[in-house]
């Protein structure tokens, strides 16, 4: 993004509080403790639109108040009399907590999303009511962006707050899980595994579908075809991938959801992938709203009222732990809520028994030599010691014997 998109992506904001609570992020982030909204519920707290605490190793802690504005603050603007005052009363009285501590601000910041003009600044600082104070300057544009830069970047990205903080935490949730616990491989070392686990070879998925042309007796004729992985993220339909264990299903599962965590799509369309499992279903008597809201409370906690925004793509696995009459209340339940374009994808294995009307149905298959030989290339990425292992293999006939299954 060039400095002029940054620029006009700090313009975008709606009103002053939108970027309060923007600033309250940003401090976060740039060291800054015990950030506190104090205009969040109505008049200016003295001046104080957000106080901060901020730590040095040699001077110890010292007090920040922020006077947050909105838009460009010209030099004849009533808007410059107000900062005035609002830095002068930030210094005489201290903040007040509900349980009656006072705490004495030691530096102010007037911050605007856009700029001041030189009259503007020239007027603050020179003023005669603010001679006897001189810890206070200024944040503009320009100062936000490099610090946006620091520590911030996903502001940057498409789509609002809400989306940005979950596809980063679902992210990073998704990468720490080791999919592969029940192996006994604690023995290698954790990077290996980890290399391993990020792996993805492109599955080869079977759907199974009844035919428009019956046979020859009239009865329903079955036909499978082959379909991608971009089928599934693309389509508006519902899905039941079957597989046997170890055949990768969470493995698809989480690729799935990490492809669906896209903030353009996010952005344009309002649809959320939300990751569920079998568990989490039953804990809420499968309540599917109140477990979606749940789950997302936990990756957002302060975004409970955009919730409601998006609509949902729900990506449930592990429901084989589920009952037969557990399976068929979690049916009915997500037919019941997956209208309005919300949809569903669920993981089963062979044995299991969940079925519905209108549903996709495909097969999630055991590995072939191109997908083994993908995925020993992958892992030795960026040496050529893939090809060869391949080939040592290949002359001493050993992929005969190798077992399929994509775990393994």
């Amino acid at each position: 993004m060039s400095n002029q998109e940054k620029i006009e992506k700090l313009k975008s904001f709606k009103n002053e509080k939108e970027f309060r609570e923007f600033l309250v992020d940003l401090l976060k982030k740039n060291g800054f403790k015990d950030v506190l909204h104090t205009h969040r519920y109505g008049s200016p707290e003295l001046g104080k639109d957000i106080i901060a605490r901020r730590d040095h190793d040699i001077e110890g802690s010292e007090w920040y108040a922020f006077v947050v504005k909105l838009g460009r603050i010209g030099g004849g603007s009533v808007e410059v009399e107000t900062i005035k005052s609002q830095i002068k009363q930030s210094f005489e009285y201290p903040y007040s907590n509900l349980t009656g501590h006072k705490q004495t601000i030691n530096k102010v910041k007037v911050i605007t999303n856009e700029n001041f003009t030189s009259g503007a600044q020239n007027s603050i600082e020179n003023s005669p009511d603010l001679k006897i104070y001189r810890n206070f300057d200024f944040w503009w544009n320009e100062t936000l962006i490099d610090l946006i830069d620091k520590s911030y970047n996903d502001f940057w990205l498409p789509g609002d707050q809400f989306s940005k903080e979950y596809i980063k935490n679902v992210s990073a949730k998704i990468s720490e899980e080791f999919e592969l616990k029940e192996l006994s491989i604690r023995r290698i070392e954790d990077v290996k595994i980890k290399r391993l686990i990020e792996i993805f070879v492109e599955p080869r998925l079977i759907e199974s579908f009844v035919s428009t042309t019956p046979n020859e007796d009239n009865r329903k004729k079955i036909e499978r075809k082959l379909i991608s992985i971009s089928t599934i993220i693309n389509s508006s339909d519902c899905f039941i991938l079957t597989g046997d264990p170890g055949s990768g299903k969470t493995k698809i599962l989480n690729n799935l959801t990490s492809l669906l965590l896209d903030p353009q799509k996010i952005n344009e369309e309002k649809i959320l992938p939300v990751k569920l499992k079998g568990k989490e279903l039953r804990d809420k008597n499968f309540n599917i709203s109140e477990t979606i809201t749940e789950n997302l409370i936990a990756f957002v906690p302060d975004f409970k009222d955009q919730i409601d925004v998006y609509k949902k793509i729900l990506l449930i696995d592990e429901i084989d732990i589920l009952t037969k009459e557990e399976k068929l209340v979690l049916a009915k339940n997500l037919e019941e809520y997956c209208t309005d374009e919300s949809r569903f994808i669920i993981t089963q294995r062979n044995s299991d028994d969940l079925n519905f009307g209108n549903v996709r149905n495909v097969k999630i298959t055991n590995f072939n030599i191109k997908q083994i030989e993908s995925f020993i290339v992958k892992y030795f990425q960026g040496t050529d010691k893939g090809e060869k292992f391949i080939q040592v293999l290949k002359d001493s006939n050993i992929f005969e014997y190798f077992a399929p299954n994509p775990a393994t």
